[in-house]
């Protein structure tokens, strides 16, 4: 996955570079310098002519001028940044190694690897935080909460923990159960048809979720609509609104999100609120864009 963004980030650099290059040869000759004179400042447009001679033009009132001049040395000086970003990108790309499991086990003494594949495996997961015991034990959130803030957070994006906390049993909201009506694709109940679309698109990008979860922060009382893992396996708070042509609902809403804010859950860090529009309608293509900016780099 994270290949596939350099990929992508190789790609939308090299457009940018030729892009950026096309309008530069569209510009005038020469470049633009501010200097004071007489207690004010004036624009100069500096250029050579055919054998060379330096000239320089009063250019201050010429604001088209100005503003062209002043886009051909941005674009000169981004092309270089972008020419730049374009060759770490690739060889991070070259040295990068995805599989390392793979790739360390192809290093360990041939006499040694033979061995069954448990002996290579670590027998604990975040000193202390999450004791692999057993392959199928449990995993709570807090516990990933906990790791997370350790110094061994890498550790959350292995693919199997993230798994298993998703498979593990939580506990679960029972406020008006009753109004659990639309079924979603992965096989349990929630509360409107936007929260169905919301499950389809974070099962289209793989990112392992509980619905309705209650989570305890400093004694309070949490009820998020869905609580993910992004990529990395940081726990990230979902809530969904509705009714936003509803005054009093949307009060509710003020109120809830400060609540989060007084907890530590917060849209800069770990939280993402989705709206239905006015009409009751939620944009796919909008929201799609959104969680997978958040959650997938």
């Amino acid at each position: 996955m994270l290949i596939s963004f350099v990929d992508k980030e190789i790609s939308r650099t090299k457009a940018r570079i030729k892009a950026n290059r096309r309008e530069f040869k569209k510009m005038p000759d020469g470049h633009v310098r501010r200097v004071a004179r007489r207690n004010k400042y004036e624009f100069l447009h500096v250029s050579t002519d055919d054998n060379g001679k330096r000239i320089r033009k009063g250019i201050t009132k010429d604001k088209t001028t100005i503003k062209r001049l002043a886009r051909k040395e941005f674009l000169e000086k981004e092309i270089k940044v972008l020419e730049a970003n374009l060759k770490a990108l690739r060889n991070f790309k070259g040295n990068y190694i995805a599989n390392c499991e793979k790739t360390a086990m192809s290093l360990v003494n041939k006499n040694i690897r033979s061995l069954p594949e448990d002996f290579f495996k670590t027998t604990d997961i975040g000193s202390g935080v999450m004791k692999r015991k057993d392959e199928n034990e449990n995993i709570t959130t807090g516990e990933l909460i906990r790791l997370w803030n350790s110094d061994e957070r890498y550790l959350l994006e292995n693919i199997d923990i993230q798994k298993r906390w998703e498979n593990s049993p939580y506990e679960k909201s029972t406020y008006m159960e009753n109004e659990l009506k639309h079924m979603t694709a992965k096989g349990f109940k929630v509360r409107s048809k936007s929260e169905v679309l919301l499950t389809g698109i974070l099962d289209n990008i793989n990112r392992p979720l509980h619905y309705e979860e209650v989570i305890r922060i400093n004694g309070r009382v949490f009820v998020p609509d869905f609580t993910v893992l992004d990529v990395h396996g940081k726990v990230i708070f979902i809530e969904h609104f509705g009714r936003t042509f509803d005054p009093e609902y949307m009060k509710r809403r003020r109120e809830k999100l400060e609540a989060y804010e007084q907890a530590g859950i917060v849209p800069w860090d770990n939280f993402i609120a989705t709206y239905d529009d006015e009409d009751g309608n939620i944009d796919i293509n909008a929201i799609t864009a959104e969680l997978k900016a958040k959650l997938l780099y």
